[in-house]
């Protein structure tokens, strides 16, 4: 989740929803748009089938709007429950689409079935394909004209299979499921059962909620009544605000000074704590659809991220989104009608982690030389005994490191493409 400052001294973004002015010399910025007016206890549609009802249209409206643009679409299609949706309205306003679904060697990321059941039930044309670890340039950066390293090294092997398939139907876009996790607020937190508390105070309502919560995280029931109650009645923050500090050095630390909140999450008086969670999923979503490069040959669109839809489930309670241990329920009863049982209401959801781990593993060997005598070294950024301690461990891939590792890697490749390039 980023602000304004880039990486560069003295430039600035003007994020979504912001708008710049200049008088008299002077620059003045003010917001636009906020989701706390969508977001608004008055505005909230306490009915599940007319919240559902809503999802739909939008979503339908959205995607068919956003496709439009293009003639022809590749779909990145997961087998997950966003991705799926994204098919689904593609196919109920008859646009063009041609889905993709790629394959890891690990069972993890394999969800061709899911994909596959999805574009039988559509109708839809399906292309499978296997990320090569081989093809990874860990040394190249996919941010190189940007002025922040928001590519990860992994999606060059996504990029490259999507484009290859949209030069061969001449589609004009690819599109993906990216922000349905958020939009359609996929926690695991007790944040919606305080709400449920704050509005309707102790009683069955949020003892249901407090019960499907547990069923998802899973908690026992006792431990998210007492969390909810201490939320909502005993000043326990409504979010947490941490820094990642691992693996950097001392002089970096310091250097890292207090967290600038995001403008969305300044909470109003009375603000829903879990109404609040769902708004931070929203400012990490922007963040990453404000991340791609605008001058792509191929844009990348992720269409459940656009603005009516995100009004639209702004203005759902954060309990709704909550039934029988799974989340993002308004969505899926949205869609019930038009995607596999299976599909709908499927708890497990694939990853690309074992391919992330296979391209530290491949590239061990460079990595270390880019971070050893790199420029995040050079100016004494990182914690460099643990960082090469990490990558000298002849064991295999275990634990998180390396995903921190692959982190400093993707900004290193960046600060090279801008300090070694002479621009």
């Amino acid at each position: 989740m980023r602000g304004p400052a880039t990486c560069f001294g003295g430039l600035r973004e003007l994020p979504g929803g912001e708008r710049l002015s200049i008088v008299g010399g002077k620059t003045v910025v003010e917001a636009l748009w906020s989701p706390w007016a969508f977001a608004d206890r008055g505005r909230q549609v306490d009915d599940a089938d007319e919240a559902a009802r809503r999802l739909r249209t939008t979503a339908l409206e959205c995607v068919a709007a956003r496709a439009s643009e293009y003639g022809r679409v590749v779909l990145m299609l997961s087998g997950g429950l966003d991705s799926s949706i994204v098919a689904a309205c593609l196919a109920r306003q008859g646009l063009s689409f041609h889905s993709l679904t790629l394959v890891t060697q690990d069972a993890t990321g394999d969800e061709r079935d899911y994909a596959r059941r999805t574009t039988q039930s559509l109708g839809a044309v399906l292309t499978e394909a296997y990320r090569d670890v081989s093809r990874i340039d860990i040394e190249r950066s996919g941010a190189a004209h940007l002025p922040r390293p928001t590519v990860r090294a992994f999606v060059q092997e996504s990029n490259r299979l999507a484009t290859e398939a949209a030069e061969t139907i001449g589609a004009g876009a690819i599109f993906n499921g990216g922000g349905g996790d958020n939009v359609f607020c996929s926690l695991q937190s007790t944040g919606p059962a305080a709400d449920r508390l704050l509005t309707s105070g102790l009683g069955p309502s949020f003892l249901r909620t407090a019960r499907d919560i547990s069923q998802l995280a899973p908690a026992s029931l006792w431990a998210v009544t007492s969390d909810a109650v201490r939320r909502a009645w005993l000043g326990k923050p409504a979010m947490r605000h941490v820094q990642d500090l691992s693996f950097l050095s001392p002089r970096a630390v310091a250097m890292v000074g207090p967290t600038n909140l995001h403008p969305w999450l300044v909470l109003p008086p009375g603000a829903l704590p879990g109404k609040a969670m769902h708004i931070r999923l929203m400012a990490f979503a922007q963040s990453y659809v404000e991340g791609h490069d605008p001058q792509d040959l191929l844009p990348i669109v992720s269409p459940l991220l656009s603005q009516p839809l995100v009004e639209t489930c702004l203005g759902v309670p954060s309990w709704l989104w909550f039934e029988g241990g799974r989340n993002r329920v308004v969505a899926r009863r949205a869609f019930a009608g038009d995607l596999p049982a299976d599909v709908i209401w499927r708890r497990s959801k694939g990853t690309p982690d074992s391919f992330v781990a296979q391209i530290f593993e491949t590239h061990r060997a460079a990595i270390r030389r880019m971070l050893a005598d790199g420029e995040l070294a050079a100016h004494d950024m990182l914690d460099l005994p643990a960082v090469l301690g990490v990558l000298d461990d002849p064991r295999p891939v275990h634990g998180d490191a390396f995903r921190r590792i692959l982190q400093f890697a993707d900004v290193e490749a960046w600060a090279r493409a801008w300090t070694r390039s002479g621009r």
